[in-house]
Formats: structure tokens, C-alpha cells, sequence
């Protein structure tokens, strides 16, 4: 399925679901057959896979990718667009600027905002390099509980990344929010 996936061939895709093979078989790392497609820019395959209910966002365990972050890593801009609309993947969705898709997934999931990896980062250290739609993001994310003073293992904050980036209207951004809350972090 994996060949299949790389290769694009939606066809021979349908065919082997057709005779039951799994949707969701992993392989050694458990990276799918939409990982495989995502970073292939395999579209075709992505929206047959997609359109037969395999899963959006599962995690490889090679380096705890989705798919749309394999569509992201080989700078596939088409198939990050199209696995947009359906992953919830707060974090590539941050990162690459989908305001709109993090919007509507806050919207439903809004405990997604207070996600932190086991360095203590959150997404408001995956924010694009556009400003303008960096501010946007972290006014969201903040407004769905996302905690702007919050520290990393190593006592740095968003804050302090923004600052290291140069984005130096989002640092003001998170800071204005340290104040609004009294320093607590």
C-alpha cells in the first residue's frame, strides 16, 4: 500500500480497499498509507484515502509526525492546503498559518489551544513567520485557553521565542497578556 500510496496510484489504491486490505496499516513506524501519499503530493491517493474514512492525524513513531506534517517537511503547498481543511493538528495548522481551520477546530476542541509537548513548549512557539497572521493566531489561541506565559523545561517562554524570531509585534503581543495577567505563569 505504501509503493502504492508513493507512486500516486489512486487506481491500484481503490482496488486492494476494494479487496480489503486495511486503511490503516502501519508500517514499521507506523507512518500510513496518507503519510506516504502527503509527502509523495500523491493528491489523488490522499482524497481516495481521505474520502474512505482513513484517519487525518495519526502519529508515525519515528518522529511523531501526521501526514500533513510530511506534506509540510517536503514543502508540498497543494497537499498541505487540501489535508488542511480535515487534519487538527494545532500545531502544523499554527505553524503554517491556517487561521481559518485553527479557528474552526478551537471552536469544537478548545482544550486543543493547551496542548505542550514534554519540553513544555506550546503551539504559541509554532507560529508563522508572517506577523500579521501570527497575531492572529495567538489572539485565537490564547482566547481558547492557551497559557502566553507558560515556560518550557528550559525556563524560556513564548515570549522569548518570539523575540529570538525578530517578531517583535508578537513578543509585544504575548507580553501585553503576561501583564493583563499579572505575571502568574
Amino acid at each position: 500500500m505504501f509503493e502504492v500510496a508513493r507512486r500516486g496510484r489512486a487506481d491500484v489504491m481503490a482496488f486492494m480497499l476494494d479487496l480489503g486490505f486495511s486503511i490503516e496499516v502501519g508500517d514499521e513506524s507506523n507512518a500510513r498509507a496518507l503519510h506516504h501519499a502527503a509527502v509523495n503530493d500523491s493528491r489523488e491517493v490522499a482524497e481516495l484515502l481521505i474520502a474512505r474514512g482513513a484517519e487525518i492525524d495519526p502519529r508515525e513513531t519515528h518522529y511523531g509526525a501526521t501526514p500533513i506534517d510530511w506534506a509540510a517537511h517536503a514543502d508540498h503547498q497543494g497537499m498541505m492546503d487540501y489535508l488542511s481543511q480535515f487534519s487538527r493538528n494545532v500545531w502544523t495548522l499554527s505553524f503554517r498559518g491556517y487561521v481559518a481551520r485553527l479557528r474552526e477546530v478551537l471552536l469544537a476542541e478548545p482544550d486543543r489551544a493547551k496542548a505542550k509537548d514534554e519540553d513544555g513548549i506550546t503551539p504559541l512557539w509554532w507560529l508563522p513567520d508572517d506577523e500579521t497572521t501570527a497575531l492572529e493566531i495567538v489572539d485565537l489561541l490564547v482566547a481558547h485557553g492557551a497559557n502566553p506565559v507558560a515556560k518550557s523545561s528550559n525556563g524560556t517562554t513564548a515570549v522569548d521565542w518570539a523575540v529570538k524570531r525578530g517578531m517583535r509585534d508578537v513578543a509585544q503581543r504575548l507580553a501585553s497578556y503576561d501583564r493583563l495577567e499579572g505575571g502568574a505563569g
